[in-house]
Formats: C-alpha cells, structure tokens, sequence
C-alpha cells in the first residue's frame, strides 16, 4: 500500500512532493494493476461489490486483532503445522511463487498479515485491477462522482505528471505486481526514472528473502546515497 501512497502523493501533491523529496523509491509498485495474476481479475468486480455491502452494513476494517477473520487464520495457518503446506500455498498464490525463505514463513507472515486494513482500501484496489490498466481516483458510484468530480466516472490519478526522480524496483516472480505493471508505470512517467528487477523475487521477498541484503538492499542503498 505504501508504494500506492507514493503514486498518490507525488502526482496530486506535485509542488509538494518537489519541495520535500529528492526521490521516491518504490518496490514492488502497487499503482497499475492491469497484469496482476490469478483470479483476483476475475473476481475483482465481485469482490468490490461485497465489500461495498460490508461497508453499508456499517463494516469499515477488516482482520483487526481479536475479529472473527483474525482469529480463523491464526488458527489454521499460525498456531498448528497442520495446514502450514496450503497456508504457504496461499501465501505464494497471492505474492507469487518463492523460493528464497523458510518453509514455516508463512506462520510467521499470517502472525502479522493482513492486519486491519480498510474495507474502502480494498475496494479502491478491486476497483483499479478492473480499470483495465488505469489508476483511477476512488469510484463511489455516478451520483457522488458527478458531485465530487463532475464525471459520473473517476478521473485518473496525473501519473505523467510527476515531477520529482522516480525509482522503480520489481520482483520478475511477482504476481500482484508484475513486471508488466512496473514497465507500465515507467513509461507512463516522465520524470527523471530508473527501473530495476530481482528475477527470482516475488512481491513480499524484498523484506523476507534469505538473502535480501546481497540481492536488494546493497543495489538500495546504492540507489539512495546517489
């Protein structure tokens, strides 16, 4: 999510993000999502129409410590090795397969992940996998859209129009965000830009990979101290 705060910010905030920043670096980019794999494409508009329910029943987070959805994936995939096999599964259906950390991770990942993220989040991501390769603002339906946009339809976040240096880094085995959406994202900018890929990194390697200091943060650090 902090790599689509990054998009957000610089390109509605450009003035702004040009006085404060001298970069942004982003990994493993969550802006264009039009080559995400799996089924998320395909249940992306089911999935948004659920969680709009959620939301008028008065639901706004979901997997708070304590919830009912907390609870059930601590029990099946933290606190027993029972289903560790297709909770290490999951985990890699969603990040892309991953070959670079312990067998038992994915205990360790559920402890934390997904903790209490926004109903409105998630509904916003659905929205962008089914734009067909744009970064829209939050769609609340044509009335409010008209009134908050004056399109019934959201605008597009100014990508183009970021004005500070850009830094891309990818995973070649991500599936959430491919290196597809990466290469979209660098040729949308038009800013100073570099891209740069780890092939056998999937999306959550580049905090958890065995060997992540040799295969990202030494390019990282490199890449902040110019």
């Amino acid at each position: 999510m902090g790599t689509s705060i990054a998009g957000v910010y610089s390109s509605t905030l450009k003035d702004h993000a040009k006085k404060y920043l001298k970069k942004i670096v982003v990994i493993s980019p969550v802006i264009f999502m039009k080559n995400t794999r799996g089924l998320l494409p395909t249940v992306a508009p089911l999935v948004e129409l659920i969680l709009q329910k959620l939301q008028a029943l008065g639901l706004n987070r979901l997997f708070v410590k304590g919830s009912l959805e907390r609870i059930i994936v601590e029990n099946i995939c933290v606190r027993t090795n029972k289903f560790l096999g297709i909770c290490n599964a999951l985990v890699n259906y969603f990040n892309g397969p991953s070959d670079q950390k312990p067998r038992d991770f994915s205990k360790e990942f559920l402890r934390e992940w997904p903790d209490d993220v926004s109903v409105k989040t998630l509904r916003h991501f659905a929205q962008t996998i089914s734009s067909g390769g744009k970064a829209p603002l939050f769609n609340y339906g044509a009335k409010y859209n008209n009134y908050l946009y004056k399109s019934s339809v959201p605008p597009e976040y100014d990508i183009s129009g970021i004005q500070i240096p850009f830094h891309i880094v990818y995973g070649g085995r991500d599936s959430l965000a491919p290196k597809e959406d990466a290469e979209l994202l660098y040729n949308t900018l038009t800013s100073e830009k570099t891209i740069h890929g780890v092939p056998h990194f999937n999306h959550v390697d580049f905090m958890f990979a065995n060997n992540v200091v040799n295969d990202f943060f030494v390019y990282l650090l490199e890449l902040l101290n110019k």
